[in-house]
């Protein structure tokens, strides 16, 4: 199991899951749709999940996305001027998100636990304290090493202090 703050909806009715999922502040889904959009343009709907999977790893919960994606330095387009989105792609990685949030498995298991990557272009020196588990079209994954995850209720969590008090 992967940890996704998604994972608390209960998915027994799609119009519950609606209702659920319309309760998640639109701001934080607005960062994960225009984070994903910037980070894998061109991947396609899978390495656009990927991005997703990564900022649901490092947040302690779903009102916490905004803060990851514009941690310092998280993401390089968070630097630069942004360019507009279209409405049409807002809404199909809004669909995108909630798939993820509804099936955490179309993320292939290897990785499912990731909380790192970075472009085929660059060679950052933070990614050799890291556990590459694979590439994906222009991207490497990485998660922590084994021992820094601890399993709390089926889910996979980082094993630190702010996450325990955090998540549950």
């Amino acid at each position: 199991m992967i940890l996704t703050f998604c994972n608390k909806i209960s998915y027994e009715r799609e119009d519950h899951l609606e209702l659920q999922f319309k309760g998640i502040m639109d701001e934080q889904i607005q960062c994960m749709v225009e984070n994903a959009f910037h980070e894998a343009r061109g991947e396609g709907t899978l390495g656009r999940q990927l991005v997703m999977q990564v900022v649901l790893n490092r947040a302690s919960s779903m009102f916490d996305l905004c803060n990851q994606v514009y941690r310092h330095k998280q993401f390089s387009w968070t630097l630069s001027k942004k360019k507009a989105m279209p409405e049409k792609m807002m809404d199909a990685l809004r669909v995108e998100f909630k798939q993820l949030c509804k099936d955490p498995t179309v993320i292939p298991e290897q990785f499912r636990q990731a909380t790192h990557y970075h472009t085929h272009a660059v060679k950052p020196v933070w990614r050799k304290r890291l556990k590459r588990l694979g590439a994906f079209k222009n991207h490497i994954f990485y998660r922590k090493h084994h021992e820094d995850f601890i399993y709390r209720n089926g889910a996979v969590v980082l094993n630190s202090p702010e996450r325990r008090t955090k998540c549950y």
